[in-house]
């Protein structure tokens, strides 16, 4: 493999593309490999964007321990280093983590330790905790809180990293209303997410899925 940065973008890309198609342990590789190559190449920013869809593919994949190692790598990268946005979507990552699989009283530490950091970069991302808000209410059994966090996530989403995609936004509220009994609110939104078209089999299960 040649040591340069055209080669990192490519695995990059590459990465992208595998994610894209639900290739998500070939991802993780790939993106292990651009760890090591921006590492090698001292591009400690590039290095904890890699750090971040690494943890990313390998959640997906099902290998929440070793995502776990990833994220938290990525989050404790020095801030002048790593771009705030990789650093932040890595926690909010480790936080999706927490939610399957510790208490909530974890959970909500983590949620108020996000809440305290986005305080302190006085950064526009607080729609992420937002839906985190959301899924932490549904988890508990409270659909309305569930319906409430996600529809205020969902109206204060921005098209720009770190971000949810639409569907994932859409999807989430179509649980809470089939959970609330709202047949008429679920068809809508299942109608809106089958309109977005999306093009990752991630997020063409979650159309099928709604419908």
């Amino acid at each position: 493999m040649t040591l340069d940065r055209p080669t990192l973008v490519r695995l990059r890309e590459q990465a992208g593309q595998a994610r894209q198609a639900g290739h998500y342990g070939w991802a993780a590789q790939l993106e292990r490999q651009a760890v090591e190559l921006a590492e090698t190449l001292g591009l400690s920013g590039e290095r904890t964007r890699a750090l971040l869809w690494e943890g990313y593919s390998l959640r997906q994949a099902g290998e929440d321990d070793l995502a776990l190692v990833a994220l938290l790598q990525a989050v404790n990268e020095p801030a002048p280093t790593a771009d705030p946005a990789d650093r932040f979507g890595a926690l909010i990552a480790i936080l999706h983590l927490g939610l399957e699989r510790k208490s909530v009283h974890f959970c909500r530490a983590l949620l108020e330790q996000g809440r305290r950091e986005l305080a302190e970069s006085r950064q526009p991302w607080s729609t992420l905790l937002d839906f985190l808000e959301g899924e932490l209410a549904f988890r508990r059994g409270d659909f309305a809180a569930a319906w409430n966090w996600h529809e205020r996530a969902w109206q204060g989403r921005r098209d720009a990293h770190p971000r949810l995609t639409p569907a994932t936004h859409l999807w989430a509220l179509c649980r809470a209303a089939f959970r609330r009994r709202e047949p008429g609110e679920l068809e809508r939104l299942a109608q809106q997410l089958y309109e977005l078209r999306p093009d990752s089999t991630l997020e063409r299960q979650l159309v099928l899925r709604a419908r």
